[in-house]
């Protein structure tokens, strides 16, 4: 029954969310988590999930260390991130 009112109370709260961010000048970049730009990639890229500027921080020596022992040609990665600081990191970092 829990699950079922969580699932009901987010799908509620999803528009008013989104109108709050398209709203807000700082947060309208986070506005993609509804629509995200996925790159177009030749086969399955290694997708990294980081949540904070912390793990994207952890992240950064992770995916050099990925890219240096696949070959060249399959060295496509995908980098998510969950917050505002952690996605100017990685858009930094490219």
């Amino acid at each position: 029954m829990r699950l079922f009112l969580y699932d009901v109370f987010t799908s509620a709260a999803a528009p008013l969310v989104c109108t709050r961010l398209m709203l807000s000048r700082r947060y309208r970049t986070l506005l993609k988590r509804f629509y995200p730009e996925v790159p177009d990639f030749r086969g399955s890229p290694v997708w990294f999930q980081a949540c904070s500027l912390g793990e994207v921080n952890v992240a950064k020596p992770i995916l050099d260390a990925v890219c240096k022992r696949l070959p060249d040609d399959d060295c496509e990665m995908l980098l998510t991130v969950s917050t505002l600081a952690g996605r100017t990191a990685a858009e930094s970092a490219k």
